[in-house]
C-alpha cells in the first residue's frame, strides 16, 4: 500500500528528529547545570578570581611539573617521564581560618 509506505517513511523521519531534539536538549540541560554551578561557585571577595577560573598554570620545581587549575585541581607530574601523575587536591571551596587568641 503506497499510503502505508509514505506514513512509515514519515514516521522514520519524525522519530529521527525526536532523537536529534532529545540529544540537543540533553546537551542544553548539561550546559545550564554547568552555568548554575559557576554562578554559585565562590570566586573570592567580589568575584576577584573569576577571571582565572578556566585557566591552568604550570611550573617546574625540583624535578616535578606542577599543574594548578584554580577552582578545579592541582597535579604533580614527574619531569621527564611524565608517566606518573599525582593528584594533590580538588577545589572544594574557600576555607576561613579561625583566629586564635594569644
Amino acid at each position: 500500500d503506497p499510503l502505508l509506505e509514505i506514513l512509515e517513511s514519515r514516521e522514520v523521519v519524525v522519530l529521527s528528529q525526536i532523537a536529534d531534539t532529545q540529544g540537543a536538549l540533553d546537551i542544553a540541560v548539561k550546559r545550564v547545570a554547568e552555568l548554575e554551578r559557576d554562578l554559585n561557585r565562590d570566586y573570592g571577595p567580589n568575584g576577584a578570581y573569576r577571571g582565572i577560573h578556566a585557566e591552568c598554570f604550570s611550573s617546574l620545581l625540583h624535578g616535578y611539573n606542577y599543574n594548578v587549575c584554580p577552582f578545579v585541581k592541582v597535579e604533580q607530574k614527574e619531569f621527564g617521564t611524565g608517566t606518573r601523575t599525582f593528584l594533590l587536591g580538588h577545589y572544594d571551596g574557600w576555607r576561613r581560618r579561625r583566629r586564635t587568641s594569644q
